[in-house]
């Protein structure tokens, strides 16, 4: 019995820059731009058009990378005076963290016909400043942590038509802390601005007056509300071209 060749690809890294926290699986997959698409058959394909995974089927392919997100945040605050309006400098933070994260698929091909994949993917978030009072107003520290786990199955219909399918499951974990001014939010009446905060006018930002929010969320860690359904098609229209097709839920 001749033994199966198994393809290991390079590790590889990706960074993905943002000056706005966001979706941490926005983009669909972790290859991306010019070294992957919805055409190759990567194992990066089992979520962008679990297609293409069958067009290759050589041998079993092993696939791992290593991913980063880097997250920014700058603050510049003012402070204003209530009686003149006048604007003076306040507490800044320009602050960088980097999510690490990455990504282990398998693409295994049973025949030519029948191709199956599965992967998985965690990746994590921690936003900073953590415990600054002074910023508190915009965030007490935040963090997000994802883990998807990925199945694909890809069918040659015939040498020039692949059809496929992938159903993702995610679980998303958030935290977030920040504080609320309930004097500034009722402004001149009561329990506003104007008053009593231990003796004084509350005036804006009065620790005395601050809500402080500690928000511990998450999905369930098994429910049909977690789950995604990747759909494509890939067709060959000439001797070396390939049309794709996907669809995400």
């Amino acid at each position: 019995m001749a033994a199966r060749r198994i393809l290991t690809l390079l590790t590889s890294a990706t960074i993905i820059v943002s000056t706005a926290v966001a979706s941490p699986r926005s983009d669909p997959t972790t290859g991306r731009a010019v070294f992957t698409g919805a055409s190759v058959p990567s194992p990066t394909s089992i979520t962008l058009n679990p297609a293409a995974i069958g067009l290759d089927t050589v041998a079993t392919k092993i696939y791992f990378a290593v991913t980063s997100a880097l997250q920014q945040i700058g603050i510049d605050r003012k402070t204003i005076d209530l009686d003149s309006g006048a604007l003076s400098g306040g507490a800044k933070i320009h602050d960088t963290r980097i999510g690490p994260g990455g990504d282990l698929a398998l693409l295994w091909h049973p025949n030519e016909t029948l191709t199956l994949g599965a992967s998985a993917r965690p990746l994590l978030f921690e936003m900073q400043p953590k415990d600054q009072t002074e910023l508190g107003y915009h965030t007490l520290g935040n963090g997000q942590r994802t883990y998807q786990a990925n199945f694909a199955v890809s069918l040659r219909l015939t040498s020039r038509l692949f059809v496929g399918a992938s159903v993702a499951h995610e679980n998303s974990y958030l935290h977030l802390r920040y504080a609320r001014d309930t004097a500034l939010e009722a402004g001149h009446g009561p329990g506003g601005v104007d008053s009593d905060c231990n003796g004084a006018p509350c005036g804006v930002e009065n620790p005395a007056a601050a809500e402080l929010y500690d928000v511990d969320v998450s999905t369930p860690i098994l429910a049909t509300t977690n789950l995604r359904v990747n759909v494509g098609a890939v067709v060959r229209v000439g001797p070396e071209v390939w049309l794709a097709v996907a669809y995400h839920t």
